[in-house]
């Protein structure tokens, strides 16, 4: 003889865990349709100064306001021919569920040490990375212009600043990467290839 209440508490359950399916299936979609992720790759070069600066961003921005929701870039900075320096990197990092109004720099000449990269900081930031590194001499505008192509939400293109040169500038819309993954994670090391030698 079937029992009718087991056969209700399964029906009950199976459409629980429909329903439940829809409503993940309904959030997805409407996060896919806010939202979409993103990948610049750029390459920037002050020539008075005596050094390229190449990065890559990933990050998600929201449809509706424009605005990056979270970002991670990976930036390096290598000497042009015959001027001093040395190749250096560092990371951003920008999410606005931990604080909307902090970017986080962690330089890699300085391992575990994040410093917050804001209005305030951020040209003083990039000038101490430089010099640490043996790069003297920097140009007053084109330091400032590399601080704004950093501060970009999105990417800096030819035509949008003055005083560098932009050599490469690459965006990519809806970019494949795993956004489940610590921001921090969205892109690996090796996907910037390291400076090249200067004889």
């Amino acid at each position: 003889m079937v029992n009718h209440n087991t056969r209700a508490f399964s029906n009950r359950r199976t459409f629980s865990v429909f329903v439940l399916l829809l409503a993940l299936l309904s959030l997805a979609a409407c996060s896919s349709w806010t939202e979409y992720k993103f990948r610049f790759a750029g390459s920037y070069t002050a020539p008075k100064s005596g050094y390229r600066l190449e990065l890559i961003r990933q990050g998600i921005q929201d449809r509706s306001a424009e605005t990056t929701v979270a970002s991670h870039s990976l930036v390096q900075v290598c000497p042009l021919a015959g001027r001093a320096g040395r190749p250096l990197r560092f990371t951003m990092t920008y999410e606005t569920q931990r604080d909307p109004s902090l970017v986080s720099f962690m330089a890699e000449d300085q391992p575990g040490i994040a410093h917050e990269w804001d209005w305030r900081s951020s040209e003083g930031l990039l000038q101490q990375s430089l010099a640490r590194n043996g790069y003297t001499g920097l140009d007053a505008a084109e330091l400032t212009a590399m601080v704004w192509v950093l501060d970009s939400g999105q990417g800096v293109f030819a035509g949008q600043v003055d005083h560098v040169t932009v050599q490469q500038a690459d965006y990519q819309y809806n970019a494949d990467f795993d956004q489940t993954l610590p921001v921090q994670e969205w892109i690996a090391p090796t996907e910037l290839p390291a400076c090249p030698p200067i004889s």
